[in-house]
């Protein structure tokens, strides 16, 4: 009975996902402890929340062990990339069913990923990684433009950027190294140091998500993304469901899938990754051993029966994958980009952009005075567009008309120290 045992759930006070997490586990009759890095927590008597800090793995992992002598827990649930790997460290610690640590730091290192592909056999594209430490304008010179630079371990496509030459690497690779000397960016240390310097490969992007289980991979969702991104920095704007992808594509991209995640090491729970394809081939451009992030999980609820967060609670309290039924509703969200820095004034249009035929909600997750930054210095979007209708033509066509109904007031952006 799942009311006897108790999850450990790993997930930062901005994540979208809390709620959905909490629901499933409640439905479920599960017992819930959230380990988050709230700092209220200390003044709460609540024995449901742990504290914990989410950029030290070691001592995250000391906490949470000495919490599971009084309250054992069954499964350990970690959301993002930093969570991901102090779940993986303190399940094996704890003798729980995970993922290897080194499969966890591998999907969180670009370059190792990177490597660990090519020794696979899976990876042939061009890399190489850049040391701040050395001659940054001499190791320029060798690459074979053009190139995407990026860090080693920030999502969202932040700090990533496509050079073509060598004055655009010697702005992008500036640009870059102020990013990773912030001192609010979640970097490691030893991560800090190296830029990745990968071959830039033409072609349709597409996000994947899907789960492993009882030892089968299965694809949940494609998504398609409709908007050419061509760099130089690589905003994901509309995400598109189900993909136009004819299935032997699709059976493709599950082979492709499985023999990366057995490489990796990955060998349970959520993947989400993103491939480009071309005439030539599928080619992976990450993974991560978590779900999608944001708001954009809501596509998958149609054709789960449920939230992605239920799911990857019901696996991991041992309960059977449910069939999954066959939808063929199109969905689209946009995330809503930043067309500018500075101070988020607050916005106009947002009931014209609801009454837009066929979209079925606008979310702005931003408050009004917060500093908003766009790429590739920022990782957040204003909101989130949603559609559904009866193909994929519509649902684009929907989130493109909503996002144009939208009035943005932007102020100056206040000088802030890095």
């Amino acid at each position: 009975m799942t009311g006897d045992k108790t999850l450990l759930l790993l997930i930062p006070t901005t994540s979208y996902q809390t709620r959905n997490f909490m629901r499933a586990a409640t439905k479920l009759s599960a017992n819930v402890v959230v380990g988050t890095d709230a700092a209220n927590i200390l003044k709460s008597p609540d024995d449901h929340l742990l504290q914990i800090d989410l950029m030290n793995v070691a001592a995250s992992v000391s906490i949470i062990k000495e919490a599971a002598r009084s309250r054992p827990f069954h499964a350990i649930i970690g959301v993002d990339d930093l969570t991901t790997l102090i779940a993986a460290t303190a399940s094996q610690e704890l003798g729980l069913s995970h993922n290897p640590v080194e499969a966890v730091n591998t999907c969180n290192n670009k370059y190792d990923f990177r490597r660990k592909l090519e020794v696979g056999n899976l990876w042939s594209k061009s890399f190489y990684r850049i040391d701040r430490d050395k001659d940054l304008a001499w190791q320029g010179r060798k690459l074979p433009y053009p190139m995407v630079l990026k860090p080693l371990s920030l999502s969202g496509s932040r700090g990533v950027i496509r050079v073509n030459n060598d004055n655009e690497y010697g702005v992008a690779i500036d640009r870059i190294c102020k990013i990773l000397d912030r001192k609010d960016i979640p970097v490691a240390a030893d991560l800090r140091r190296f830029i990745l310097a990968e071959e830039y490969i033409p072609g349709e992007e597409i996000a994947v998500e899907a789960v492993i289980a009882d030892d089968t991979l299965k694809i949940l969702a494609i998504f398609d993304k409709p908007d050419p991104l061509e760099g130089p920095y690589f905003e994901e704007t509309i995400y598109v469901t189900p993909s136009h992808h004819s299935p032997a594509m699709i059976q493709a991209l599950q082979e492709v899938l499985t023999d990366i995640a057995r490489v990796l090491g990955i060998r349970q729970g959520p993947i989400h990754a993103e491939f480009r394809i071309n005439e030539t081939g599928i080619y992976v451009i990450e993974i991560s051993p978590r779900s999608i992030g944001g708001l954009c999980g809501r596509l998958l609820e149609t054709g789960l029966g449920m939230n992605i967060e239920e799911l990857i609670v019901r696996l991991s309290l041992d309960e059977k994958q449910p069939d999954l039924p066959v939808v063929d509703t199109a969905q689209a969200v946009m995330m809503i980009p930043i067309p500018a820095a500075g101070t988020f004034l607050g916005l106009n249009g947002v009931r014209d952009a609801k009454e837009v035929e066929f979209v079925t909600d606008v979310v702005i997750s931003i408050p009004v005075g917060q500093e908003i930054v766009p790429l590739p210095e920022g990782n957040q979007y204003l909101g989130f567009i949603f559609a559904e209708g009866s193909d994929l033509t519509t649902v684009e066509t929907a989130v493109r008309s909503a996002h144009q109904k939208l009035r943005f007031d932007i102020g100056e952006k206040r000088d802030t120290a890095p």
